[in-house]
């Protein structure tokens, strides 16, 4: 479910990050909610409740990765001329 949720998170947390046009803020929300989501499943007995907040989790946690991704493009020092070499 993991997989699932950040197939999800992926195309949908950036799309509502561009349109809102912020990305610090969930990038922040995006990390404290995937950590708590991850924390109380690691604690409750095996279920629908652990499956569910490890898709939720999930969904938080792939967002959060092209979100920073694209970080590195918004600091003037580095633009687009040199974000390949931010990225690897």
């Amino acid at each position: 479910m993991l997989t699932w949720g950040a197939v999800i998170g992926t195309v949908l947390l950036p799309l509502i990050s561009d349109r809102v046009g912020l990305r610090k803020p969930f990038i922040y929300l995006s990390a404290i909610i995937a950590a708590t989501c991850f924390y109380f499943a690691w604690g409750i007995a095996p279920g629908g409740g652990t499956v569910t907040l490890i898709f939720i989790g999930g969904i938080f946690l792939g967002g959060l990765i092209p979100l920073l991704f694209t970080l590195p493009l918004e600091f003037p020092e580095i633009g687009s001329a040199y974000v390949g070499g931010t990225a690897g």
